[in-house]
């Protein structure tokens, strides 16, 4: 899978990462922005084209690449060129799923996790601090409304999506009621 991953980043094509083996009509559309032997950042568009913010997975989790397929030719027009070659975030550098979280920290904005590989957003929130072994979240409900603190294992961390339409949604509602 790395190397399809890598190939795709180093030629800027267009893929779908699958990553839940119990849904297989469910995936991730976009560009890869970093891929090394245990992650990969996947800079995601939605079903119409629009910006999706970053997908963070780890290379174990991911059991399907698709690339040059009729959908993703389709999702090509779809999407904004214009937008979506810049660079809004330099993964340049070392990642880890510690990285993408000390990144959320930084720039407060409303992350969502899945742990154990769960597949789910077991954990949605602004990152209030990251050290070598855990994450504690300032918990965010459906609503936007504060919903207590969580501190997690970060070897437990499977994904992390960042800057996607469903957390900014939240950070609106977030800054409304706050």
């Amino acid at each position: 899978m790395k190397n399809i991953l890598q190939n795709a980043k180093n030629t800027c094509k267009l893929c779908a990462i699958y990553s839940n083996p119990e849904e297989t009509d469910r995936f991730a559309v976009g560009y890869v922005e970093y891929c090394d032997e245990n992650l990969v950042i996947l800079r995601a568009f939605d079903f119409y084209g629009s910006a999706d913010g970053f997908v963070c997975l780890e290379m174990d989790s991911i059991i399907n690449v698709e690339t040059d397929s009729k959908y993703l030719n389709a999702m090509e027009l779809l999407i904004d060129k214009t937008v979506s070659h810049k660079k809004f975030v330099d993964f340049s550098q070392q990642q880890s799923i510690s990285s993408v979280l000390e990144f959320a920290c930084q720039q407060q904005c409303i992350c969502a996790i899945s742990l154990c590989e769960s597949q789910r957003d077991d954990v949605v929130g602004f990152v209030a601090s990251v050290t070598a072994d855990t994450a504690q979240f300032n918990v965010v409900d459906s609503y936007g409304q504060r919903n207590g603190t969580c501190v997690v294992n970060v070897m437990d961390v499977s994904s992390v999506s960042v800057l996607t339409m469903d957390t900014t949604r939240l950070e609106k509602l977030y800054s409304i009621s706050n």
